[in-house]
């Protein structure tokens, strides 16, 4: 908290869209709010349901469904995984909530997420800030269907589970870390993540080289 509490970095507000009222981001919003977060299954619709829960907790600062489902993966992990929930507001959980904000709340989180990891002495990942939603989409549909077929099939012929998890090794992924109990659920998993750092030429290269 004491991280996210003393972040200087203010350049995340000039990575945002426009706001939906026609509105540009400035120096000062949107704004960083530390607090308690209630998350559950539901989603809250109703002023009344709002207050009852701020009622319970008097620090209350939002309310949202997602992070329950991740603090309850962490908790009962095998392994002691930590986790950090920073959400943008969009609405005020009353009988007036709308999509309207969600696009810019979305890009508002991960911008303020990208700035508190960079200012923290960790590995940072690859990538330039992305322009838009459709720049993002373009680059997600240059992964077509044959390619990650070629890799997937590439994985699961080629290497045994030695040499996988060599491989593994050699690219810097913790073999533990992957979910699943057969090696093909656990390739298909090791391909998803290249997907998402949107670098899977990183692995191509790896595999082409172990294969030749």
């Amino acid at each position: 908290m004491d991280g996210i509490l003393n972040l200087t970095d203010s350049t995340w507000r000039a990575h945002l869209p426009s706001r939906p009222d026609g509105k540009s981001a400035s120096a000062i919003e949107p704004r960083i709010h530390v607090g308690p977060i209630a998350s559950g299954e539901k989603v809250i619709a109703s002023s009344e349901a709002a207050q009852e829960l701020r009622s319970l907790q008097r620090d209350l600062i939002a309310i949202e469904m997602e992070s329950a489902g991740v603090a309850s993966a962490a908790f009962s992990a095998v392994k002691k995984v930590g986790f950090l929930t920073i959400r943008a507001i969009c609405d005020f959980a009353d009988g007036k909530k709308n999509d309207m904000w969600q696009e810019y709340a979305a890009y508002s989180a991960a911008s303020c997420l990208r700035s508190f990891i960079e200012s923290r002495p960790v590995s940072l990942s690859e990538g330039a800030w992305p322009k838009s939603v459709a720049s993002v989409a373009a680059t997600k549909s240059r992964i077509s269907i044959a390619q990650r077929k070629k890799l997937f099939d590439e994985l699961c012929t080629a290497f045994d589970m030695e040499e996988f998890k060599n491989l593994c090794f050699l690219l810097g992924v913790d073999i533990d870390e992957i979910p699943g109990d057969r090696k093909s659920a656990r390739v298909r998993e090791l391909i998803l993540l290249f997907e998402r750092r949107d670098t899977l030429h990183v692995l191509e290269e790896a595999v082409d080289e172990r294969t030749r």
